[in-house]
């Protein structure tokens, strides 16, 4: 299993078991990459990016924002399980300890990823949450939830996220084609899941850990922007003209993920990111 963070107790996001820690009100923000192989969809990557909020006023994000996030590729069948493990994980607790959770269109995502579990225990949270993102009634003991597509139904993620006042042209890796993933995906020409079991050949493994690390950037990428728009439709994130987000991928992911680079400088429309 490969999982990247920047974060000193990735399994305790909340400082629950640190005493002299403050628990801190975070906003919780997951996204996931899928592959089909024909006869089912398969999670390549998912993160979880940890926004923090303030209680009485809206932060400015663009004053220096700092975030935590914790990303999985799969890699190999064993590695589809830890993701899995890992996810329903990360829910539970968001669920549990985190002000709000957010997602774009998160229902398809949460029940493919809880129909993996070995069995309905495994995974209670997930299919807990995939319940009430489904339209079911919310538990109040629990953290609220925000799909960033519900204000504009009919916009895809590109168009929700300059319409929240990210500039899109600083998204470097969450619009991502998908077709651009199925390419990677396929090269690697996997007999378990396309492209992501690692062959024997030293450079077949390199050229898929590459891939696996590019799919957990793409996610957590996704989740971040998804979790900004979400939180300034909320009116908990505020800022002024058009955020470069470029810039806090830079800060935060910088050291994360090796083959990856992230910048703050602005990109073309359509410019591919997709080098491994």
């Amino acid at each position: 299993m490969t999982t990247y963070t920047n974060m000193l107790w990735p399994d305790d996001p909340y400082g629950t078991g640190q005493l002299w820690r403050k628990e801190p009100r975070l906003a919780a923000s997951f996204a996931a990459l899928f592959v089909d192989d024909g006869e089912r969809t398969l999670p390549v990557a998912s993160a979880v990016v940890y926004l923090p909020t303030h209680r009485t006023r809206p932060v400015d994000p663009t004053a220096g924002l700092r975030f935590g996030f914790r990303a999985v590729s799969a890699v190999t069948e064993a590695d589809r399980s830890a993701l899995v493990r890992l996810f329903e994980l990360d829910v539970a607790r968001a669920r549990r300890l985190a002000h709000v959770v957010l997602g774009f269109q998160l229902t398809d995502t949460l029940h493919v990823i809880a129909d993996l579990a070995p069995d309905e225990n495994a995974n209670r949270g997930t299919r807990a949450l995939a319940r009430v993102w489904n339209g079911g009634k919310p538990d109040p003991n629990m953290a609220q939830i925000c799909d960033v597509a519900d204000r504009w139904p009919r916009l895809d993620l590109a168009q929700i996220i300059e319409s929240s006042g990210i500039d899109p042209r600083t998204v470097q890796r969450a619009l991502e084609p998908q077709c651009t993933l199925d390419g990677l995906v396929a090269s690697l020409q996997a007999p378990l899941m396309p492209g992501l079991a690692v062959a024997g050949d030293s450079n077949d493994a390199a050229l898929a850990h590459q891939v696996g690390e590019w799919a957990a950037a793409c996610a957590t990428d996704t989740a971040l922007v998804t979790g900004l728009a979400g939180l300034r439709q909320r009116d908990e994130y505020a800022w002024d003209g058009m955020m470069n987000v470029g810039q806090a991928m830079a800060d935060n992911l910088g050291d994360c993920f090796p083959t990856q680079a992230f910048g703050a400088s602005f990109s073309t429309p359509h410019e591919a990111h997709a080098t491994v």
